[in-house]
C-alpha cells in the first residue's frame, strides 16, 4: 500500500519533492519526518495500559498536523497563517526499520488512518493521504489549509552518517521556502550525538528512545515563526525569553498554552538529561583520592581539583578522555556537551574570583536549575530542604527517576 525506497535512491527522492513544494502555486511548508526504528507491529497498537501504547509509525506529531494543525502552532504561527487565504502543509513520513524487509506490517499507519478513509474524512490521492481544513481568525478572515501526509517506507538499516547528509541535503532549501525537519529516533542510541548537539532551528530531535510515548509533550514539537528566520521550531535557547508572555495568556489563548508547556518541557528534558545528570556524576568524581599522572609533572587528584584548574585540564585531549572513560556511553555525549558549556559558562567564570570550588559551583548549578523548575512546574518541587551536597544529590535521583531518566 505503501512506497517503499531503497537507501541509496533517497537523496534523488528528497531533492524531487523538494522541487514539488519549491514551485507549488500555493504557499507550502513542508516537513520531513524521519522515523528511525519505527516498526512497531500490531503489538503495541492494540495494548491496552496506557502506559505502554504509543505508535512510532503514525506519531502524534504527524497526526495533529494532518487533522488539526493548529494544536502545533505558536501565537506567532497563527498570526503568520492569518495573513495567508491558502496554505498546503506536506508531510512527509519517512518510517526507517530494516524489519519492514522481512515483515512487512505497518499497523501504526494502516490500523489509524482506515475509518478516516473509509469515512471520507481523509482523502487518499496518489497514495498521499489529505485533510482539508478552513481556520476562520475572525468574521472578515480565514485560512484554507490543504494538509498533506505522504508515507515511504523504508526497509533498511540507516546511521547517523545517513541522517546528517539529508539534513543538509535539506537544510540547503531553508532560505528559499518554508522547510523544516521533525526526526524521532526509536533505537535509543542511534542519533544522541544529534540529540545532544543539535543547534539548526530547522531541525527538532527530541531523547533518543526505543520505548518512547509518542505523544509526550517533548515529542510534539511545535511549528513558529519569526521574521529573521521564517517558518521554524520553537527552540527554548531562542524562544524561552517569551515564557513570561506567555504564561500571562495561556488561560485566554490556546496556542499561547501550548507553547508556553512544549518550552518549559524542553528545559525539563535537557536539565534532566544533561545538566542533571552530569552535576550528579561528577560530584561521585570528586570523592575520588587517586592521582591521575599526565606527565610534565601534572597530577590530578579529583577530590582537590578546583574550577579553574579543571577549565585548563579540558584544554587537554589526554584529559578529556580520561574523564570521558569515567561514564557510561549511554550519557557520554550528554555529559561532555555540559562539561563544554559548564566550563564557557560566563557567569560562573565572572565569579570564580570569589568562588573558585568547583564542588560549590556544581551545587550552586543544581540549586539554580530546581529553582527554575520549581517556577515552571510549581507542583513537581514543593521542598529543595537545606540545600547540602547530601540532599541535593537524592534530590537530582529522585527528580531523575520521576522523569523516567535512569542513570
Amino acid at each position: 500500500m505503501f512506497p517503499k525506497l531503497p537507501l541509496d535512491v533517497l537523496p534523488d527522492y528528497i531533492e524531487n519533492s523538494l522541487q514539488i513544494s519549491m514551485t507549488a502555486k500555493t504557499m507550502t511548508i513542508t516537513i520531513y519526518n524521519f522515523i528511525v526504528g519505527s516498526y512497531m507491529g500490531d503489538m503495541k497498537y492494540f495494548e491496552k495500559n496506557p502506559e505502554m501504547k504509543r505508535n512510532h509509525e503514525f506519531p502524534q506529531v504527524v497526526r495533529n498536523i494532518l487533522y488539526n494543525p493548529e494544536l502545533q502552532f505558536s501565537p506567532e504561527m497563527q498570526e503568520f497563517i492569518s495573513h495567508l487565504e491558502t496554505i498546503t502543509i506536506r508531510q512527509i513520513l519517512f518510517l526507517i526499520d530494516p524489519m519492514y524487509e522481512t515483515n512487512a506490517v505497518y499497523s501504526g499507519l494502516e490500523l489509524e488512518i482506515s475509518s478516516e478513509l473509509s469515512s471520507g474524512i481523509l482523502l487518499l490521492e496518489d497514495e498521499r493521504f489529505i485533510k482539508e481544513h478552513k481556520i476562520c481568525h475572525n468574521e472578515f478572515k480565514s485560512t484554507a489549509i490543504r494538509s498533506i501526509v505522504e508515507p515511504i517506507i523504508i526497509s533498511e538499516s540507516i546511521d547517523k552518517r545517513n541522517i546528517f547528509a539529508m539534513i543538509e541535503q535539506i537544510s540547503r532549501y531553508s532560505s528559499k521556502m518554508p522547510i523544516i525537519i521533525n526526526i524521532i529516533d526509536c533505537t535509543s542510541s542511534i542519533l544522541s550525538e544529534l540529540y545532544v548537539n543539535n543547534t539548526n532551528p530547522y531541525v527538532y530531535i527530541s531523547v533518543p528512545n526505543c520505548l518512547l510515548h509518542d505523544d509526550d509533550i517533548q515529542y510534539m514539537p511545535v511549528i513558529t515563526y519569526d521574521k529573521e528566520l521564517g517558518v521554524r521550531w520553537n527552540n527554548y535557547n531562542l524562544d524561552s525569553s517569551s515564557l513570561e508572555d506567555l504564561k500571562m495568556v495561556k488561560d485566554i489563548c490556546k496556542n499561547a498554552e501550548i507553547t508556553y508547556k512544549f518550552l518549559t518541557t524542553l528545559y525539563k528534558v535537557q536539565v534532566c538529561n544533561m545538566d542533571l545528570v552530569t552535576i550528579f556524576k561528577f560530584l561521585g568524581l570528586l570523592n575520588i583520592t587517586k592521582a591521575y599522572d599526565f606527565g610534565s609533572n601534572c597530577n590530578v587528584v579529583f577530590g582537590n581539583l578546583q574550577f579553574t584548574d579543571f577549565v585548563r585540564l579540558c584544554e587537554r585531549p589526554a584529559f578529556i578522555k580520561m574523564f570521558a572513560s569515567n561514564f557510561d556511553n549511554y550519557f557520554l555525549y550528554n555529559i561532555m556537551a555540559y562539561i563544554t558549556k559548564l566550563v564557557k559558562n560566563p557567569k560562573i567564570l565572572s565569579r570564580i574570583e570569589h568562588n573558585n570550588n568547583i564542588r560549590e559551583i556544581l551545587l550552586l548549578e543544581a540549586i539554580e536549575i530546581f529553582q527554575t523548575l520549581q517556577g515552571y512546574f510549581p507542583e513537581d518541587i514543593t521542598d529543595l530542604g537545606d540545600f547540602s551536597e547530601r540532599t541535593m544529590k537524592d534530590n537530582i535521583r529522585t527528580y531523575l527517576k520521576k522523569n523516567n531518566v535512569h542513570m
